[in-house]
């Protein structure tokens, strides 16, 4: 799934700078960044605690915990990442926010067909 949302903020990254200017492709870099670096806060901590050794109930519980957790940090670490941004950095909107939503596609997409 990382690999392919690396992908697509690669290409996105691309076709924005030869679209626009570097200030594009790199603001389609950062949009795609955040993207992939809340997918991969979600990941961390949704399979951090094997569910082995546990009792069925208790296995499915951890795992509905693990995943609200991982959740939850996606979203905070997105939010964070975002005001960061754009207080920081002079960046383009559109490519910043397509880049990111394009990655949340290409989250969505590999959980469909999985």
């Amino acid at each position: 799934m990382a690999l392919g949302q690396l992908a697509v903020t690669a290409l996105l990254a691309v076709l924005f700078g030869f679209w626009k200017d570097a200030v594009d492709a790199f603001s389609a870099l950062v949009g795609g960044g955040i993207g992939i670096a809340g997918g991969l806060a979600m990941v961390a901590l949704m399979f951090r605690e094997p569910a082995q050794g546990l009792s069925a109930q208790d296995a499915a519980q951890r795992v509905v915990r693990n995943a609200y957790k991982g959740e939850a940090a996606k979203l905070g670490l997105t939010v964070v990442l975002f005001v960061l941004v754009l207080n920081f950095l002079e960046l383009s909107a559109l490519p910043l926010f397509v880049t990111y939503i394009a990655t949340l596609l290409v989250h969505w997409v590999a959980l469909v067909k999985t």
